[in-house]
């Protein structure tokens, strides 16, 4: 099934690469599935790589600014309502280390 994505991989030399895949919006970005996302890793040049948490708990910041599309959760009888789920945890990669 098409849904938001996030992955992270290492290509031969060793590089991290992280892929936040936006999804849940039909006209500007549908998402992907677990085999498009192996295969977009995969042409990123990574040897390894894994599937993070995704759906409406993708988010990806570079440099303090958003730059991923936030999922909307689908919140029950609230037809009409969108909810943004707050992310609590995070991989924090400080490059200048």
């Amino acid at each position: 099934n098409l849904l938001p994505r996030m992955a992270a991989g290492l290509n031969e030399a060793g590089a991290l690469f992280f892929a936040a895949i936006d999804g849940r919006n039909f006209h500007q970005a549908p998402g992907m599935t677990l085999k498009q996302t192996a295969e977009w890793m995969k042409a990123l040049g990574c040897h390894r790589a894994m599937n993070l948490d995704g759906g409406s708990s993708k988010r990806m910041v570079v440099n303090q600014k958003v730059v991923d599309l936030s999922s909307t959760e689908v919140v029950g009888a609230k037809v009409g309502k969108e909810s943004i789920r707050p992310v609590h945890s995070a991989i924090l990669i400080d490059a200048e280390s």
